[in-house]
């Protein structure tokens, strides 16, 4: 896995130093840096600042780097040589965990520039290793060497490297005249025109400071702590909104069953309530036979009988024969209990019983209900 992702990752890296994006984030770091209150903005300068360290004919000159205007810390003396104590003096607490850089002035360091393809970003530093003996007159085990990708255009098929080489024994001697410093020292970087550092590290490994990586890892931890705690409360957020929901939907459908209940039964207490009341309006809207026949009864005169009647509904039917069966239509029509009596046909004289015969229909009508108190 790490054969695999380290070519990745340099190419990676190599892009996105080639590219324009690390001075974008630096000016726009800044302008956000810049909102920032002083004291706050102080604490960034610090934590990104670095000592820079100068070996002139009369001592070594310490300044502070913090991005902007470089400030003098003050000058060691060589002889004999600087001494850790006084270095930590000049410093103080709070600037000895900063980085030591040794810048050496540009005439020590030979510079080379290299056009290589954009595919080889990856493997940069093994080509700037193998180009070492054709763009300067030093073998590989003669020197040590860094390299910087230049930023270029976007989409480039080429991207351009710096390469700078420093003689072992100039360096020796640079370091040789730092004594006790020299094995505290995080890089050693080349000097431009105005006295900054170009960005190379010409220090070997071996001979670095050692890091001390436990502030990073509490940091790594404590950054993979709160990712962990922001995704459980994520994932308790959306686990809350989901029972949250579920028990909305729970209680909808509770009540969409309690309506459709509701409805049930007030469909059952309306079909009750009309069969119960189906007598109650028949009653009062339908005659009593009872009623009908007492009425007839004491309508119809005595030398009058039915031979045939029909009752459908109000409506009454009636085949008669009366000894005056023309005034059996004024007796219906002065009757409150009767009403449209109409005689159908002719009246039509019965031989046999020496009365007439008629056919009738009338309408019975029934009485209104007194209004209750």
């Amino acid at each position: 896995m790490t054969r695999f992702l380290t070519p990745w990752l340099a190419r990676l890296r190599a892009r996105y130093q080639a590219s324009r994006l690390p001075r974008f984030l630096a000016w726009w770091t800044g302008e956000l840096r810049a909102l920032l209150p002083r004291r706050w903005q102080a604490a960034l300068r610090v934590q990104r600042a670095q000592v820079l360290l100068r070996a002139e004919a009369d001592g070594v000159v310490l300044e502070l780097d913090e991005g902007g205007p470089r400030r003098a810390l003050g000058r060691l003396g060589l002889a004999p040589s600087p001494s850790l104590a006084e270095f930590a003096e000049r410093l103080g607490a709070e600037l000895l965990r900063l980085p030591r850089v040794l810048l050496l002035p540009p005439t020590a360091v030979l510079r080379r520039r290299l056009v290589l393809p954009a595919a080889a970003a990856g493997e940069v530093a093994a080509l700037v290793a193998h180009e070492i003996d054709r763009q300067t007159p030093f073998r590989a085990e003669q020197v040590w060497a860094d390299h910087r990708l230049l930023p270029g255009p976007p989409g480039a098929r080429q991207v351009t490297a710096e390469l700078a080489v420093v003689p072992r024994e100039r360096l020796d001697a640079e370091l040789a005249r730092l004594g006790e410093l020299a094995g505290e020292l995080d890089a050693v970087d080349v000097a431009d025109a105005e006295g900054r550092r170009l960005g190379f590290n010409l220090l070997p490994a071996s001979r670095r400071r050692p890091r001390d990586h436990r502030p990073l890892l509490i940091n790594l931890g404590l950054v993979s702590f709160s990712l962990i705690m922001l995704v459980t409360a994520m994932a308790g957020l959306v686990e809350n909104r989901r029972q949250a929901v579920a028990a909305v939907e729970a209680e909808v459908e509770a009540r969409r069953a309690e309506a459709r209940r509701t409805t049930e039964l007030r469909k059952e207490l309306e079909e009750a309530a009309r069969a119960a009341n189906f007598l109650a309006e028949h009653k009062a809207t339908h005659p009593s036979l009872i009623a009908l026949l007492r009425d007839l009864t004491d309508l119809l005169p005595d030398d009058t009988f039915l031979e045939r009647l029909t009752i459908t509904g109000n409506d009454i039917s009636l085949v008669v024969q009366s000894g005056s069966a023309a005034r059996l239509v004024e007796l219906f029509q002065s009757s409150p209990r009767f009403a449209e009596p109409t005689l159908l046909g002719a009246v039509q004289p019965d031989t046999r019983t020496g009365k007439d015969r008629a056919s009738f229909t009338v309408k019975a009508v029934v009485p209104r209900p007194e209004a209750g108190p």
